[in-house]
């Protein structure tokens, strides 16, 4: 099959489809360069002896694989931590390390509920035991979710195994947060993937090329998975030319990639024109920004994961990307969906037309192998030309078909990336595939794993066939060989039976003269005719087992099977023969049957007296021996074991003595054995002789037997005892550690981590010597005794006793230890809280009684009044906010205070005198060898606290001693209900100083509003009196009354902190002088007419001469806002001519001032002309223009002459200098002691830096408020000319942030030179130690190596008649090859040196 390559072709014919993960790889390369390490210190360490493999011993490249993965380990754990925090954020969860917060397994329990949505059980306790099963919950659902975890162990987990704890995130990331989301409702295990272990598990396991690896789905669905965002993110970016996405690493280095996704669907937000393609870092930066701002992406990277690292970690920009996509609309809408979809179609033709070839291809290669499932022939040619043609099809054809079908899976996976790309609208679970369901890639898989496990089991049965037909003729080989031995075997026999019927029939015709010649003879052609015998049995037996060996093969259809038993049934019938003639020659023997003799002794004549003499001799010997046994077996049988270990041990060593004097007495009754055989009695006396022996060797058989016995009881019961007094020394060692290792009374002094550590130590040591440990074995080895029956059963199943009950004391002390250090860590945990509660409400106090405090002072100052209130104002928004925060704190302060109610109170437990009776709770039951016994969770009642032992009470009355540590005392602590309650009153004093605080600001600003209003009332002429209106007049002095009385209502509450009496005194007499006022002013006017002023003039005089002076203050005005706008039309060049502009507006500032009161006089006259009352209005509006706008240009002003002082100290000349300084120091010297200046150097620019950081937040700050102003004037000028001086000031602005941002580039190019001074220093350390050592072992080296080469040539010519020669050379070759295997050990040293 040939496919071209097109545009939307994801990279499977070029190469791609065969590069795996990168991290993956760098796994494996990291895993056999340590393999390979071990195998070779196996190859030069034979001896089975452990050899570490360090770093040391890795050559460059290995070295540069390792740390290629540890930065990757790195990036990943704080991306993955970063991920796991935005979902655990959603439970009040936070992780600070991956490692160690997912060992309890709680926070991984939490997030897969968080993701699955779905309740899991969880252990709540903390030993190890309880975290293993924590964690092993967590896996067992994703294994029910379908989730292929290979080789992932809860140990690994527990323990913190920093790979298989990103690998498990990373398996729940594509679980839930890639796979289901860009490939809805897959899952990770896909219904071909559970069809093919099936089959698999269906098959016998052999090795197979073609077989699918275990991982092969997660890694397909990643693919895919891959594939779909990979192209999705391609044609999003397709408009933008100048970016190129190839993959998931390099093509999102320079950030230009990021950002091009987000403008294509918000393009206001990012604009491309300010991009510069070569600063990755600020790109990068940007783009995170804006994710997070605009669409709520959190950043899980930084841009230094992908600039430091040789190649940013795929698995991290997946994730990143993921969130993106599931933030992002998907597809732009102005995307042009027709050649796309062209493109899928072409693609689904392509696709229908080589799944079709290679189903039916499939298809009949499935039915020839079920067709040819008939019997296999017996010829061994036949068979391995079966099992040779099957190899051809198994690695030729099916390889070339498996290329194809990996070809026809890469143009699966497309399609299914441009189905997911097309359809915007569509939903998730709408995106069907349109291909038939008899082509989709799960058919043709199940198909191939089908044809796969047919080729498989054929082979299989082709090997077990061709085995059996080799066994077959291995074994007709062997009847071959055996029937020509047995045939020669019979010839013999035949010739020996021939010489034996000779001398049979000679005997039988001669006469002999002596009698004992005669039965000499005879005897020795019986001996002869037994062994005859005898040898005709054994072939008769090997005849037999050969002819059931050739029934096999019949049965077996073995081809020459039948020609085989022929042969062997003629064997047999030769040794039918064989065995006839036989009895036939013994049957001539006179005196004698032969074949009688083997079954009864033959009859004598009768005995002689020296046979009787020594037949009693020996019958004697051979009862005198029974005696001894028979006494020695009575003295065993009343010897006690013992009662206790030492006894035993007594008893064991008396028993050694005993069995060595058994066994020597063995020699005894081989002797009688011996002359029982040596002499020929009649038949009575022989058998009286065999009764005896044979008693003798059965009481000394039973004596033996009884001694080895009562030895390996004895044995068996010593070990046990002393394991079992070992393991119970342990144990109570181990609980007088657990109940003395730390004093929980006093909570601060105990170190939590040592704590945790010390009890982590002990449980794994009683769990380990529990499960497969001493302990399990001890207990075992008694429980063995027990069933035995053994005589000290009574004492083994006391020592088991005590060691359960040890172990359960043990086991029930450490879960006490495990509540008091939980105690402890809730103490110190809700201490922390407190303390810093209170300190955090001890600085709003100090901040109250400092900052606050000085608001009572505020007003003294009359003529700056204006900023007086302000300032009051200001202060009034800050106390405000305190309150509001004080009043969100009010929380924390109850969660507190509720918590403190649940403190156990461990401060109680200090040994001293009980006044009175203290209630407690035991957390477990007592030792069970414990003469007082108590209950879990029995209520007592402490009566004395006395050491690690107190006297506590039951509620039944009785009393007595009980440990301290399996006592708590039950809640509340009054120490910490204490501290509480100090913290809410210390709460409540502060809120009533905050209430305080605000009732003095607020006086103040009224005492401020009072003085104003009696300033203005002492200013009344009787003119000004008269031109205000009645109505006006009673309503200022109304409210000045009522304020006034208002004020000193509220003083009375606050004197005299608030402020002095004198000032209270002040303002009262000067409220009455302002009421004496206004009674006189009203008094002259009652006494004026109504229509004249004092000197009798009309009312209409009084208007025209109100005119006039309207007229006049208007022509001042006037002239004020000419003097204004000739200043600000002044284009400055330097800096004194915004001195002289700020002067200028000063002056103009000042001369609105002098005229103020005159303007108020003229403001409130009364007036009955329209016109005259326009004229006013007028003149309102111009002094209110022309007020405000001089003060907000001399405000400007002012701000800038503040920056440029500033700017004085801080110039670019000054900023220029520093960085030609860093420029200076580029490159680094290559000796420690420019190296330690070089440091020096930097580290004293960072405190020069660090000096002047003030001066440029001040700067930045003025910088600020400048900007505002000058913002806040162009929006309002409305098309109106700005003033000529505003584009200094945005130069100012603008050169401003050009010093802050080379300010903060000097400030991180200083920190990383001190870093790379101290990285440089310590490395630059390591190597002269090192080329010191290497070349002082040269030295060494090159003094010895002469003297060996001296000594090995002296051995050399060592003469070899010498019989010392083998040694001496052999001492000196030894010698030699001790040099050498030191030289080649420091060589890959003296390399990496």
């Amino acid at each position: 099959m040939n496919y071209e390559p097109n545009h939307y072709q994801l990279g499977y014919f070029d190469g791609a489809s065969s590069s795996s993960d990168e991290s993956a790889a760098v796994e494996k390369d990291v895993l056999e360069i340590l393999a390979s390490r071990e195998r070779v210190q196996e190859e030069i360490n034979p001896s089975g002896n452990p050899v570490h493999v360090s770093l040391s011993n890795l050559d460059h490249g290995d070295r540069a694989v390792l740390r290629i993965s540890d930065e990757r380990d790195r990036v990943q754990k704080k991306a993955f931590t970063k991920w796991l925090n935005q979902h655990l954020c959603k439970v009040n969860c936070e992780i600070e390390d991956l490692y160690t917060d997912l060992r309890d397994g709680h926070v991984l329990i939490s997030l897969l509920e968080i993701l699955s949505q779905q309740n899991i059980p969880r252990e709540t306790g903390r030993m190890r035991f309880h975290r293993l099963a924590n964690v092993q919950h967590a896996l067992d659902f994703l294994r029910r979710k379908r989730v292929r975890l290979e080789n992932m162990r809860k140990e690994e987990i527990v323990d913190g195994n920093p790979k298989l704890t990103l690998g498990l995130v990373w398996i729940i990331i594509l679980h839930y947060h890639i796979t289901e989301v860009l490939l809805p409702g897959s899952g990770v295990q896909t219904e071909e993937v559970a069809s093919r272990s099936q089959l698999q598990r269906s098959a016998t396991p052999t090795e197979n090329s073609l077989e699918t690896p275990p991982g092969a789905s997660r890694t397909s669905d990643l693919r895919s998975a891959k594939d779909a965002l990979l192209l999705w993110c391609k044609k999003v970016t397709e408009p933008y030319p100048n970016i190129q996405i190839t993959d998931f690493t390099n093509s999102w280095r320079s950030g230009l990639a990021f950002l091009a996704l987000i403008h294509r669907f918000y393009p206001e937000i990012v604009n491309l024109n300010l991009i510069h393609p070569n600063d990755a870092h600020s790109n990068l930066q940007l783009a995170f920004s804006l994710a997070d701002r605009h669409l709520g992406v959190r950043a899980i990277l930084e841009p230094e994961d992908l600039l430091m690292s040789s190649q940013p970690d795929e698995r991290c920009v997946i994730t990143y990307l993921t969130s993106l996509y599931l933030a992002l609309p998907h597809t732009p809408a102005d995307v042009d969906q027709s050649a796309f979809h062209d493109e899928k179609l072409r693609r689904l033709e392509m696709y229908n037309e080589h799944a079709e070839e290679l189903l039916s291809w499939l298809e009949q290669s499935i039915e020839a192998l079920k067709d040819n499932e008939e019997d296999f022939p017996n010829d061994l040619i036949q068979l391995k030309n079966l099992q040779k043609n099957l190899l051809v099809f198994k690695q030729d054809i099916m390889h070339a078909k498996l290329v194809d079908k990996y070809k026809i899976d890469a143009i699966y996976d497309e399609i299914t990336a441009m189905i997911f790309c097309e359809d915007v609208e569509a939903e998730d679970g709408m995106r069907e595939m349109p291909i038939s369901k008899e082509l989709d890639k799960v058919t043709l898989n199940n198909r191939w794993v089908q044809l796969q496990f047919l080729v498989e089991q054929r082979s299989n049965t082709l090997r077990s066939h061709i085995a059996k037909v080799e066994a077959d003729m291995s074994k007709a080989a062997k009847i071959q060989h055996d029937v020509k031995l047995i045939d020669s075997e019979i010839a013999s026999l035949a010739d020996r039976l021939d010489l034996e019927k000779r001398r049979s029939l000679a005997s039988a015709s001669s006469v002999s003269s002596q009698r004992a010649s005669s039965n000499f003879a005879n005897d020795n052609q019986r001996r002869n005719l037994e062994e005859l015998d005898h040898r005709i049995w054994t072939c008769s037996n090997t005849v037999e087992q050969l002819l059931n060996d050739c029934e096999g093969l019949v049965r077996s259809n073995f081809v020459h099977a039948e020609q085989l038993k022929q042969r062997v049934l003629v064997l047999r019938q030769r040794v039918t023969d064989l065995n006839g003639e036989l009895k036939q020659v013994a049957a001539g023997i006179p005196e004698r049957n032969i074949f009688a003799q083997l079954n009864s002794p033959l009859a004598e004549s009768s005995p002689g007296p020296d046979d009787k003499q020594q037949c009693a001799s020996i019958l004697a010997q051979i009862n005198s021996s029974i005696n001894w046994v028979q006494s020695q077996t009575t003295k065993l049988s009343l010897t006690e074991f013992g009662h206790d270990l030492e006894s035993i041990q007594g008893a064991l060593e008396a028993h050694g003595a005993f069995l060595k004097e058994v066994r020597h007495y063995r020699i005894n009754v081989e002797q009688c054995l011996l002359l029982s055989k040596s002499f020929s009695f009649h038949y009575s006396e022989n058998a009286e002789v065999a009764r005896a022996v044979q008693s003798l060797e059965q009481k000394y058989a039973k004596l033996s037997g009884l001694a080895n016995e009562r030895e390996s009881q004895l044995k068996s019961v010593v070990g046990f005892l002393e394991a079992a007094t070992d393991e119970l020394s342990h144990l109570k060692e181990v609980s007088h550690n657990l109940m003395t290792h730390c004093d929980w009374s006093e909570p601060p002094s105990v170190d939590t981590n040592e704590a945790e550590n010390f009890l982590k130590t002990v449980t794994e040591d009683i769990t380990t010597r529990d499960d497969n440990g001493s302990l399990r074995t001890t207990v075992y080895d008694g429980e063995s005794l027990v069933t035995c029956q053994h005589p000290l059963a009574h004492l083994v199943k006391g020592h088991l006793q005590k060691l359960s009950a040890e172990r359960d004391w043990v086991f029930r002390l450490i879960s006490c230890f495990e509540h008091h250090l939980g105690c402890v860590v809730q103490y110190k945990d809700w201490h922390r809280e407190a303390k810093a509660s209170d300190n955090w409400l001890w600085k709003q106090e100090q901040t109250l009684q400092t900052r606050f405090d000085t608001a009572a002072t505020l007003g003294t100052d009359v003529d700056n009044d204006r900023n007086t209130h302000e300032q009051a104002e200001a202060l009034l928004v800050e106390l405000y906010d305190m309150r509001e925060m004080l009043s969100e704190h009010q929380e924390i302060l109850k969660n507190i205070a509720k918590k403190a109610v649940k403190i156990y109170p461990l401060e109680s437990r200090k040994t001293e005198v009980v006044d009175q009776p203290i209630n407690c709770v035991a957390l477990c039951s007592s030792h069970e060898s414990s003469a007082f016994k108590v209950s879990r969770r029995e209520k007592l009642t402490i009566v004395a606290k006395l050491g690690s032992d107190w006297t506590v009470k039951t509620a039944k009355g009785k009393s007595g001693k009980t440990p301290a540590m399996i006592v708590t005392i039950e809640p509340p602590s009054n120490e910490a209900v204490e501290f509480a309650k100090r913290l809410e009153n210390r709460f409540q004093a502060i809120m009533n100083l905050c209430a305080e605080q605000c009732a003095r600001i607020q006086m103040t600003s009224q005492r401020l509003i009072i003085m104003n209003k009696v300033s203005a009332i002492k200013s009344w002429t009787p003119q000004v009196f008269r031109n205000m209106q009645k109505a006006e007049r009673e309503a200022m002095m109304r409210s000045l009354n009522e304020e006034t009385r208002a004020l000193l209502e509220t003083a009375n509450e606050f004197l005299p902190e608030t402020m002095g009496s004198f000032e209270l005194k002040q303002l009262s007499s000067d409220v009455e002088a302002c009421n004496k006022i206004y009674q006189e002013l009203s008094r002259q006017l009652k006494q004026q007419p109504s229509g004249k002023d004092k000197r009798g003039n009309s009312s209409g005089s009084l208007d025209r001469m109100l005119d006039a002076n309207v007229d006049d203050f208007m022509a001042r005005i006037e002239n004020a806002q000419a003097h204004l706008v000739e200043a600000m039309r002044i284009s400055p060049g330097s800096m004194e001519d915004i001195a002289t502009i700020a002067q200028y507006l000063e002056d103009i500032m000042t001369s609105l001032s002098a005229i103020q009161n005159e303007y108020n006089t003229l403001r409130f006259s009364p007036c009955e002309d329209s016109n005259t009352a326009q004229m006013i209005q007028e003149l309102t509006e111009q002094w209110d223009r022309t007020w405000f706008t001089t003060q907000s240009q001399l405000g400007k002003m002012k701000l800038f002459l503040q920056l440029h002082d500033h700017m004085t100290i801080v110039t670019c000349q000054y900023i220029s200098k520093l960085e030609h300084t860093l420029r200076k120091q580029d490159s680094l010297p290559n000796k420690e002691r420019p190296l330690l200046e070089r440091r020096e150097k930097c580290e004293d620019l960072n405190i020069s830096l660090a000096a002047i950081q003030p001066q440029i937040d001040v700067m930045v700050e003025l910088a600020e408020k400048l900007d505002r102003v000058l913002s806040k004037e162009s929006s309002s000028s409305r098309g109106k000319s700005l003033p000529a001086c505003n584009g200094l000031l945005v130069e100012a602005i603008e050169t401003v942030q050009e010093i802050v941002d080379r300010w903060a580039n000097i400030q991180f190019q200083c920190n990383e030179r001190v870093k790379l001074c101290n990285i440089e220093v310590n490395l630059l350390k390591n190597f002269i130690g090192d080329y010191n050592s290497m070349c002082k072992w040269l030295d060494r080296m090159e003094k010895k190596a002469p003297y060996r080469e001296q000594r090995l040539l002296v051995a050399l010519d060592i003469n070899v008649n010498d019989s010392n020669y083998v040694w001496q050379l052999a001492n000196k070759w030894d010698e030699a090859k001790d040099f050498y295997d030191e030289v080649t050990r420091h060589h890959s040293r003296l390399e990496e040196t």
